[in-house]
């Protein structure tokens, strides 16, 4: 996307020092914090979601720190301040295995189940058994693995660019999918067919050398057993490719096949339902708009996230 970027007028900050992403962070957690006040009663809950959510606070005050004197944020302040969302992205996300659990007992993987077998006729995962092998098991979970790092391709093309706001667009843009995600998984929580159809699968995926470290490793990054609804993997792969296609075009393309593989992969390694990844893909293709909306209105009555010379008199 080349849309120029507004310029923001030369008068104090209206949120101060935080920036648009900051307050991407801030609404979350105060949302997660009500949350807990009116749901949580076990006092080692509340241990864990404090060190999750003073670790986030944290990091957003050192970002906070690090961007006080804007000509100075270079090196490996710049890089810091890079990294940091990454960082309470990953501590918000971690604290949803324990509050979600504590405040909803409900699962809801009896509907989307339902709304497979009506969209399809068949159970998808169970379906696919018929084609299970232990390659395909490798290849597939080969895939799953990949859409981690795929996010970060346009976030550091544009970083290595040195487009400092195109990266704060983009990642606005990030957060705008997953934290709605987030919230959907308390409202709907599902744990998915890898899990609510363990006792029906006939074929276990066993894989030849691949499956069972991603599947070990996977299980430990992500705790939560109800996260499945949406499908965060295909929301965010959707926005990847959208942002992709704005700003490396060449990497779209590159990004295709795989693209198509990690589609396949939700629903053939059990993670997910059909219609978590139909959700996804909508999420994803809503909170776009919504984001291309809303940055260019938003991000001037912020501090810049990403500060440098340019953005002294701000």
């Amino acid at each position: 996307m080349t849309t120029a970027l507004p310029v923001a007028p030369a008068r104090p900050w209206r949120y101060g020092a935080l920036s648009l992403i900051d307050l991407c962070h801030l609404g979350l957690l105060a949302i997660l914090f009500v949350l807990a006040l009116l749901g949580v009663r076990d006092g080692g809950a509340w241990l864990t979601l404090a060190g999750f959510w003073l670790g986030a606070l944290a990091c957003t005050w050192a970002g906070v720190r690090l961007r006080r004197q804007p000509d100075r944020v270079v090196g490996w302040r710049l890089f810091a301040l890079f990294v940091q969302p990454i960082a309470v992205l990953f501590l918000l996300f971690e604290s949803l295995f324990v509050l979600i659990p504590a405040i909803r007992t409900v699962r809801y993987d009896d509907v989307f189940a339902a709304a497979d077998r009506w969209l399809l006729g068949v159970d998808a995962t169970l379906w696919m058994e018929q084609w299970n092998t232990p390659f395909l098991d490798d290849l597939f979970h080969l895939c799953y693995f990949l859409y981690f790092p795929m996010p970060l391709v346009a976030l550091g093309w544009l970083y290595g660019k040195g487009r400092r706001r195109d990266v704060e667009r983009v990642l606005f843009v990030f957060l705008a999918c997953y934290y709605p995600s987030y919230l959907t998984y308390i409202a709907w929580p599902t744990e998915g067919p890898n899990w609510w159809f363990e006792a029906v699968h006939k074929v276990k995926l066993e894989g030849i050398v691949l499956t069972q470290p991603i599947r070990t490793l996977v299980q430990t990054l992500e705790p939560s057993k109800v996260d499945a609804f949406p499908s965060v993997h295909a929301a965010i792969l959707t926005t990847t490719m959208i942002t992709a296609w704005w700003y490396v075009r060449r990497a779209f393309w590159c990004f295709v096949p795989l693209a198509v593989g990690i589609f396949i992969s939700l629903i053939y390694t059990r993670h997910h339902y059909v219609i978590d990844v139909i959700a996804g893909v909508a999420v994803a293709a809503a909170t776009a708009v919504f984001a291309v909306w809303a940055f260019p209105r938003w991000w001037p009555a912020c501090a810049p996230h990403l500060p440098g010379r340019a953005e002294v008199g701000r």
